[in-house]
């Protein structure tokens, strides 16, 4: 990696920004890529100029371009990156695109940025008293930046109704999602354990964690450090992941699927305070079912320290319970109401602080935990094994059936009357699977209407313009449209 006496590996102190990007717009705004500094050096603005230097040079020229495993794909010699479609014209698209390169490149200077951190034992550990935890000042400087200027750009929209005519800030509506996603999370904990207690069902939580050579900085100071930097952090990831497929195959293998009847629940993604990636499961499962659920995630993640697996007891606390300190690390507590974060307990708090002297995540430190994980582009929190019923659940909530009289017979009653915005509307909707899952190639009750369109790069791409329940569709295409603010 060839880096230069110019470029300095810090968060750029805001007065020196502008001297910075014109120090480096030779590299920038030169035809010879060759001579760009590392990624991790580039600041965000000096990410938006090489974008649009790169875009301008890469729309002219023709893109030699391969096929593999029934993708396009072109290697464009800067930073690595690789440009990928389903067509040649959607490759020769993107190359010719401001937004692609912008966003390659910032997930790329994020990653470098953390890989370099890694190897030089800059976050976590016992041996660097100066070292940051979870992740640096400079990637949640990043975080915070994105941050700004997303805010900027919505601030300057606004969502009309076409019908009514009415307006609403996109930066208010985007606001009010996080703790409504915050609400939504933990109301499928509520269904979860409901589900669970009328099927006679036990839980589980479960931790995996990838072996040594994944951990850059091990927080013990009797571990013996093995990292290999060439994985990268965000390798962790991908082990529990692959891993995680295998432990249900071999499940699936043994005649046992994920589903509201077996093992279902959620996984949460975090770091260790070295940025090493682990995953925290809230598996509510059959009580026959435990030893060979566990005996699989023994078989993949074998070695001391790799799996812990606790039975839940709810004399000692709720599934919910446990699982609303791990949610709460995935969002920014100021952008919550209150009610929400006054649920903490002084008792939750020492038992936040003792997580983190067990080099665990903590809820004190989340914006870090988020900034890690965001800059490696993971999603933190996913369902397991409830059939692809959440996508329909929202899409019945967004809408207004409160003139439906159908009766509880009909589809539309039922979902009116036990589905829509209810509590337990997930826990009534798996209920009738029937109403949602095809068989006999026949369509299910409710669906997603989709049409076939286009992306901005030309790729045939399938998008929801509406639900249909009972037989009455309810379309929302057309229904909102994005306008400038005046």
């Amino acid at each position: 990696m060839n880096e230069h006496k110019h470029m300095t590996y810090s968060a750029p102190a805001k007065d020196n920004e502008t001297n910075q990007v014109k120090e480096t717009s030779v590299y920038l705004l030169s035809d010879n890529l060759g001579r760009l500094p590392p990624a991790y050096t580039l600041t965000r603005k000096q990410v938006v100029a090489l974008a649009l230097r790169l875009a301008s040079i890469h729309a002219i020229q023709t893109q030699e371009t391969h096929l593999s495993k029934g993708k396009y794909y072109s290697d464009t010699g800067v930073y690595g990156i690789r440009i990928e479609s389903n067509t040649k014209k959607g490759v020769t698209a993107k190359a010719g695109c401001t937004k692609f390169w912008r966003t390659s490149l910032e997930n790329k200077v994020n990653l470098d940025r953390i890989n370099f951190e890694a190897k030089h034992r800059l976050i976590g550990g016992p041996f660097n008293e100066q070292a940051e935890n979870y992740s640096s000042n400079a990637t949640v400087e990043r975080m915070r930046e994105k941050t700004e200027a997303s805010n900027l750009a919505l601030s300057k929209l606004a969502v009309k109704n076409t019908i009514t005519g009415e307006e609403s800030s996109m930066l208010s509506i985007a606001n009010a999602s996080f703790s409504n996603r915050f609400n939504e999370l933990y109301s499928f904990t509520k269904n979860f354990e409901a589900m669970a207690k009328e099927n006679g069902m036990d839980w589980l939580f479960v931790t995996f964690t990838a072996p040594p050579e994944y951990h850059p900085n091990p927080s013990s100071p009797n571990s013996k450090c093995s990292y290999r930097p060439e994985l990268g952090v965000k390798a962790s990831h991908v082990y529990i992941n692959r891993a995680w497929v295998l432990i249900r195959a071999m499940l699936s293998k043994w005649g046992v699927k994920a589903s509201p009847t077996t093992y279902f629940g959620a996984r949460t993604v975090e770091v260790h305070k070295d940025g090493c990636i682990h995953w925290h499961l809230l598996i509510f499962i059959d009580n026959s079912l435990i030893e060979k659920f566990t005996r699989a995630c023994r078989e993949k993640f074998p070695l001391p320290g790799q799996l812990k697996v606790v039975m839940g007891d709810d004399n000692k606390g709720s599934a919910s319970s446990y699982i609303f300190k791990y949610l709460m690390k995935e969002f920014d507590t100021n952008t919550l109401d209150r009610r929400i974060t006054g649920r903490l307990t002084e008792a939750d708090e020492e038992k936040d602080r003792e997580r983190e002297q067990m080099d665990l995540a903590s809820i004190e430190n989340s914006e870090r935990v988020r900034a890690a994980i965001r800059a490696m582009c993971i999603r933190q929190y996913q369902t397991i094994g409830l059939l692809r019923v959440t996508t329909l659940l929202r899409k019945i909530n967004k809408l207004n059936l409160s003139g439906i009289c159908d009766t509880d017979e009909s589809v539309l009653g039922f979902i009116q009357k036990h589905v829509w915005r209810n509590p337990m509307g997930l826990k009534n909707l798996l209920g009738k699977p029937h109403i949602f899952s095809r068989s006999n190639d026949q369509n299910p009750s409710i669906r997603l209407i989709k049409e076939n369109t286009l992306s901005r790069y030309g790729e045939e791409r399938e998008r929801a313009i509406g639900i249909e329940i009972g037989g009455q569709q309810f379309i929302s295409k057309g229904l909102f449209q994005i306008v400038k603010k005046p």
